[in-house]
């Protein structure tokens, strides 16, 4: 029964979102080609919209279920697959890439900080699905590639308004952050740090 029991890791929905890293992975062998880099590009980022919906609709959501942590990652992985192999191909001036994955720069070493840090997650119980502002910064992400891919004469300006956008995810996240943690732990004492 959907929603009930422990959800094992070999989902479809978990499925669904691991193949982004065949098709980052498939990515690097179609750049030159524009139209299969953009099927590529296409059809990975579908995953991305069909996996929760196919989770949500099998009750597999969660804050702590594997998806939660799965989705990220491999979001990260498939976007960061495309840049560095469009990087190789189009070498795009370096303020386009840092544009780009903007988002990246902040929320990644953020989110390792968590998962690895001992202690962090027991203070703070942090969900990291995308809200609004993260999707419209994949969207962002995702023009600013399709631009790059075509050697588009608008590119600077899509990437330049990837980077605001992608910024502006990134505030959201550590806002959410933030927020968690106030809520999870008001006035901390220092007998709260047992596990």
């Amino acid at each position: 029964m959907p929603g009930s029991g422990r959800i094992g890791f070999w989902t479809l929905a978990n499925v669904l979102t691991l193949s982004r890293i065949p098709f980052g992975i498939a990515f690097w062998f179609v750049t030159d080609r524009p139209t299969w880099a953009l099927a590529v590009m296409i059809v990975g980022g579908a995953t991305d919209l069909i996996d929760g919906a196919v989770a949500r609709k099998r009750g597999q959501t969660g804050r702590n279920g594997v998806g939660a942590w799965l989705d990220p990652v491999c979001d990260k992985f498939f976007v960061l697959s495309m840049v560095a192999a469009l990087l190789t191909v189009r070498r795009p001036a370096a303020w386009i890439v840092v544009a780009t994955v903007a988002r990246e720069i902040v929320v990644v070493p953020l989110a390792l900080a968590y998962r690895l840090v001992p202690g962090v997650r027991r203070r703070l119980s942090y969900d990291f699905r995308a809200g609004r502002p993260g999707k419209l910064a994949t969207v962002a992400q995702f023009a600013t590639l399709t631009a790059m891919l075509f050697e588009s004469g608008v590119l600077a300006w899509i990437a330049a308004l990837a980077g605001i956008v992608g910024l502006a995810a990134a505030g959201d996240y550590v806002r959410r952050a933030l927020r968690a943690a106030a809520l999870r732990d008001p006035g901390r004492r220092p007998s709260d740090d047992r596990g």
